[in-house]
């Protein structure tokens, strides 16, 4: 949940600054309507920002702490959201700007791939420190079973911990 409130408070503060922002920029027309036309939507953005993050699949924890995978996730929901965001903007005929979206894009995106970038440090440090871990069986030849073990056991940020070995004899 700690993800899903932090997420919450990025899109909420990206709204308010892509509204802001929207107002003080002098080359775009019409820029004194962006907190009427965008204040009464805002709630809408924020809740289908998330749904979109959790339908593109950026809460799944399989993905937390390693790869790029997570980053993905929350890229291309993001994209997908905004996306539709600007053609229900079209559809249902509602004056969303488009300076505003882009501004959101600009500084919304960003700001979430940070605060993932964050919450994935401050996870790897909990590992480190054991906490948050998966126990792991590992299985395979001598050999390579040493090797897994080795590793797991120097980089304990990657969130594995071994409980237990099932190894067949080296055939040398």
């Amino acid at each position: 949940w700690a993800l899903v409130a932090l997420d919450a408070a990025i899109v909420a503060g990206a709204t308010i600054v892509a509204v802001v922002l929207r107002q003080w920029l002098p080359f775009l027309p019409s820029a004194n309507d962006a907190d009427r036309l965008v204040l009464p939507v805002a709630p809408f953005i924020v809740v289908g920002w998330l749904i979109g993050l959790a339908l593109g699949g950026a809460y799944r924890p399989r993905h937390w702490g390693v790869g790029v995978q997570e980053y993905r996730q929350v890229l291309n929901s993001s994209v997908m959201f905004l996306m539709a965001l600007g053609f229900s903007a079209f559809i249902l005929g509602y004056p969303l700007s488009r300076g505003f979206v882009m501004i959101l894009v600009a500084v919304g995106v960003p700001a979430l791939l940070i605060g993932r970038v964050t919450l994935r440090r401050i996870l790897q440090h909990f590992r480190r420190i054991g906490r948050h871990c998966v126990p792991t069986l590992v299985v395979g030849d001598q050999g390579a079973v040493e090797d897994v073990v080795a590793v797991l056991r120097r980089e304990t940020w990657l969130g594995y911990t071994p409980v237990g070995l099932v190894a067949s004899p080296d055939e040398d």
